[in-house]
């Protein structure tokens, strides 16, 4: 809660105006679950929005009811229904930013919906929610035909609505930025006002918060050296099985570790598998950002491609071709000796997969000299890229939510071996030409 309110501080300093309107925050619930001993269990996030400071509270936009809806359709549907009714929104939160691109697709393809409701003062599907939960809902709307009509005319005149249309006051929007949900984020941008602050979360996981944003302007994590204790590898070093052990001041700049913690909830040299790098320094403190999931590695004949290092090669080719991605996934395939690719584009672009494939394979080279080196002797394939059908990935995401992922926390591998995905991503590919 201390670390909470260091970052509301800071963001305030920075941009007081985003916290005169309303505030958008999504969350996982508070309480999940009861464990068999009686005590509750569930997310911090949740926690930490129903302990917010009084005057905080008080600007919410969803009472936390809200995110115990079960039903995934049901949830966002109601988000975006009370969301939609509030002109004067300035700050928006959530951990992932694949959750403003479901937003996004709930506003676009219900509009007729949304806009009755809001006329009327109700909300659809109460009957698919539990009876305490559409009770407290039911009372917390009330008919509003003027912004019903506002909206109407915005719908019909643009073809694909943003956030910026809806909500034109909007400050400071934060969320996670680094490693994959940067994929997501990217596409997002044009979506939000022009003056809208993007906003890191901070390094946080169900074990701890591991940083505190203290820099609005380059968005630097300060390390909560208060509450935990940090130790590092290099990352080269922890690959080769040379754990040297360094602690916060033995930091070199731009160089990347792999984390472990010791927290004062029990957490003893606990290995995070997270991969962060030092991006300056805070006073004389290094500040960290996250780089990827040490998971997020592959090697079929020696190239060790990394994460990051399709996340940049993707980011090239969204320059060259001038499009978005929405979501990808890249899978080693060692039996086929190669990678596949699957995307699918943030907008009506039509790019060829063919050349997808020949340009992200020169741009991994380029950023892999094993790569290079194993592609040349043809010990490693070309690349396959294959395009998805529009909503595949809001399709894959449900199917990880299924197998036990926690929504709020929902976060992409996009480097993995085939092996270890079990969704079918040839099920959904789109067929050249169409």
């Amino acid at each position: 809660r201390k670390s909470q309110r260091i970052f509301s501080y800071v963001q305030y300093r920075a941009r007081p105006e985003a916290f005169y309107g309303k505030l958008l925050g999504l969350v996982s619930p508070a309480n999940e679950g009861t464990r068999e001993s009686g005590i509750p269990f569930g997310s911090a996030s949740g926690l930490i929005y129903k302990t917010m400071p009084k005057i905080i509270r008080g600007k919410y936009v969803l009472p936390a009811e809200v995110f115990e809806i079960k039903d995934y359709d049901t949830k966002y549907y109601t988000i975006m229904r009370l969301a939609l009714a509030q002109k004067d929104i300035t700050y928006l939160a959530s951990a992932n930013p694949s959750t403003f691109h479901r937003l996004l697709e709930v506003m676009n393809s219900q509009q007729d919906l949304l806009l009755q409701d809001i006329k009327s003062g109700t909300i659809a599907f109460l009957d698919k929610m539990e009876p305490a939960i559409a009770s407290t809902l039911k009372q917390s709307v009330k008919p509003n035909p003027r912004r019903a009509t506002e909206l109407a005319e915005i719908f019909g005149s643009i073809e694909s609505i943003g956030f910026s249309q809806v909500w034109p006051y909007l400050k400071i929007v934060t969320t996670w930025t680094g490693g994959s949900c940067g994929i997501a984020l990217s596409s997002l941008l044009p979506k939000f006002p022009r003056d809208a602050k993007v906003v890191e979360l901070g390094y946080m996981s169900s074990e701890f918060r591991g940083t505190i944003t203290v820099d609005l302007a380059t968005n630097a994590g300060l390390p909560t050296i208060r509450e935990n204790f940090f130790e590092f590898v290099e990352k080269e070093k922890w690959q080769q099985n040379d754990k040297v052990f360094l602690t916060i001041e033995q930091l070199v700049q731009d160089q990347e570790y792999y984390l472990v913690v010791t927290t004062k909830a029990g957490l003893y040299r606990y290995n995070m598998n997270d991969i962060v790098t030092v991006t300056g320094k805070f006073q004389n403190t290094p500040t960290l950002k996250f780089v990827q999931k040490g998971k997020g590695v592959t090697n079929i004949t020696g190239e060790k491609l990394y994460e990051s290092q399709l996340i940049l090669a993707m980011q090239k080719t969204e320059q060259t071709f001038g499009c978005h991605f929405r979501f990808y996934q890249m899978l080693a395939n060692p039996v086929f000796s190669g990678y596949e690719l699957y995307f699918e584009l943030g907008d009506k672009t039509a790019i060829a997969d063919n050349k997808i494939s020949a340009y992200l394979d020169e741009q991994l080279g380029l950023l892999n000299l094993e790569y290079q080196v194993k592609r040349e002797s043809n010990r490693l394939k070309p690349v396959n890229a294959f395009s998805l059908r529009q909503g595949t990935f809001e399709r894959f995401k449900t199917a990880c939510l299924q197998e036990g992922q926690r929504e709020g926390q929902f976060k992409t591998i996009v480097l993995q071996y085939e092996k270890d995905l079990l969704f079918d991503f040839q099920a959904h590919v789109l067929e050249q030409g169409t």
